[in-house]
C-alpha cells in the first residue's frame, strides 16, 4: 500500500544546498520507504519510525540555508511523513497530502522548486555579468538596452510561481527587484552626468574640476598616491650616485599618470604639479655635474685598477669613499702585481687595501699612500 509518502517517480528531488539537507534527504527516503508497509493501526512499527524524526528536524534547523528550495522541499517531506505515521498510529488511512502539494505548476509549465532552481541560475549569472561594468558601460545604449531585456526576463519568471507566498518566491522577488534598482540608478547616474564617449558629430567637454572623480580615476588617484609617497622621499636630497633609481621612479609615476582620464580636475592637475617638481629636482644643473664627475672618475679607475667599469663606478661612489686613489697607483709600476688579483668574492674595498698592502712592501713611499675611508 503506497501512502504518498515518497516522492513519486515524476518529482525530482532538488539537490541540497549543504550537508544537513542532504543527510535529511537520505533518512527520509529511508523512513519513508519503511513507513509505506506500515498498516493502520500498527502503532510499534510507527513508534520504531517516529523516534528518529527529531534527528532528522535538528539536521534542518541546524541548516544554514532555510530558504532554498531544497530544505522547503525537505521539510514538506517530513510534514507529510510526520501526519502520515499519526493517522497510522489512529488506525485511518494515510492522508491526501503530497510532497508534490509544494510542486505546483508554474505559468512556465514548471515546478516551483524547478522555476526557484533556474531563478538562481540566471540571477547569478546576471549579477556576475554587472560586476565588472564601469561608469562609461551604464551610458552605453546597447549595454543598457541588453541587460534590461535580461530584467524583464528574469521578473517573468520569479513572477510565474503557482504559490507566491513560498519563501523563496518571496526572497527570489526581492532580491530581483534591488538588482535591477541597482542598475536603474548607475544608469540614470551616469546617462545624467553625460560620461559617454563623445562620437564623431559631438565635441567632447572637458571635466568639471570641482565635479567628484568617477572610479577609474579614483582608482588611478589611489595608486598613483602610493607609489609617489614611496618614492618622493628619495628626492628629498638627491644622490648623484642614485640617478638611474630616481630616473626609474619617474618613469613609474608618468605610467601611473598616465591612467588618468579626468586631466582637468583639480586632483589631476595637483598630481601633474608634483610629478614636475620631482623631474625638476632630478633636472638641476648641480646633479647633471656630480653624475658626469662620477663618471669620469669611474673611467679613470677603470683604467687604472683593472677593474671593469660598474665595479670602479661602485668603488668610485659607492659604499666605501675612496677620498685620495689614483697618483700613488699610477706611479706603481708593476703590472704583474695588479694583473695578480685577490681571490673572487672580495668586497672592492678588500680588494684595495690588498693591492694597497702590496705597493707598500714593495717600496712606495708611506707619505703619498692612498688610503680609504669607509661608511
Amino acid at each position: 500500500m503506497c501512502l504518498n509518502v515518497c516522492v513519486s517517480a515524476d518529482e525530482v528531488v532538488l539537490k541540497p544546498a549543504d550537508g544537513m539537507i542532504k543527510a535529511a534527504q537520505n533518512d527520509l527516503a529511508k523512513y519513508e520507504k519503511q513507513a509505506k508497509g506500515i498498516a493502520p493501526g500498527n502503532k510499534n512499527s510507527v513508534n520504531r519510525i517516529t523516534r528518529f524524526l527529531p534527528m532528522i528536524k535538528g539536521r534542518l534547523a541546524s541548516s544554514k540555508n532555510k530558504t532554498d528550495p531544497s530544505w522547503v522541499q525537505t521539510n514538506k517531506r517530513l510534514e507529510v511523513l510526520i501526519a502520515t505515521l499519526a493517522a497510522l498510529k489512529d488506525g485511518k488511512k494515510a492522508p491526501a497530502a503530497k510532497v508534490k502539494d509544494v510542486q505546483k505548476k508554474g505559468s512556465s509549465n514548471m515546478t516551483d522548486p524547478e522555476i526557484a532552481k533556474k531563478y538562481n541560475a540566471d540571477y547569478n549569472a546576471l549579477r556576475n555579468e554587472l560586476k565588472p561594468l564601469r561608469g562609461p558601460d551604464y551610458a552605453n545604449a546597447a549595454t543598457v538596452s541588453k541587460y534590461q531585456a535580461r530584467f524583464v526576463t528574469l521578473n517573468k519568471l520569479v513572477n510565474s510561481y503557482k504559490d507566491p507566498t513560498l519563501p523563496y518566491a518571496v526572497q527570489s522577488k526581492k532580491y530581483v527587484a534591488a538588482l535591477e534598482k541597482w542598475f536603474n540608478n548607475y544608469v540614470n547616474k551616469y546617462k545624467s552626468a553625460g560620461t559617454s564617449k563623445p562620437t564623431a558629430k559631438t565635441t567632447a567637454k572637458p571635466a568639471d574640476a570641482s565635479a567628484p572623480l568617477d572610479y577609474m580615476n579614483k582608482r588611478a588617484l589611489m595608486f598613483f598616491e602610493k607609489d609617489y609617497d614611496r618614492y618622493a622621499v628619495n628626492f628629498k636630497t638627491v644622490d648623484p650616485t642614485k640617478v638611474d633609481q630616481l630616473t626609474g621612479n619617474i618613469k613609474a609615476l608618468e605610467t601611473r599618470y598616465s591612467k588618468f582620464t579626468a586631466t582637468n580636475h583639480a586632483k589631476v592637475i595637483d598630481a601633474r604639479k608634483r610629478l614636475d617638481a620631482l623631474k625638476k629636482k632630478l633636472d638641476d644643473p648641480s646633479v647633471a655635474a656630480a653624475v658626469a664627475k662620477n663618471k669620469a672618475e669611474a673611467e679613470r679607475l677603470s683604467k687604472i685598477v683593472k677593474l671593469d667599469y660598474r665595479q670602479s663606478s661602485a668603488l668610485a661612489s659607492g659604499v666605501g669613499r675612496v677620498k685620495s686613489v689614483g697618483e700613488d697607483l699610477e706611479k706603481y709600476k708593476k703590472v704583474t702585481v695588479l694583473k695578480d688579483a685577490p681571490k673572487p668574492g672580495l668586497s672592492l674595498i678588500r680588494e684595495l687595501d690588498i693591492i694597497l698592502k702590496r705597493m707598500k712592501d714593495d717600496g712606495v713611499p708611506e707619505d703619498n699612500e692612498t688610503y680609504i675611508e669607509t661608511k
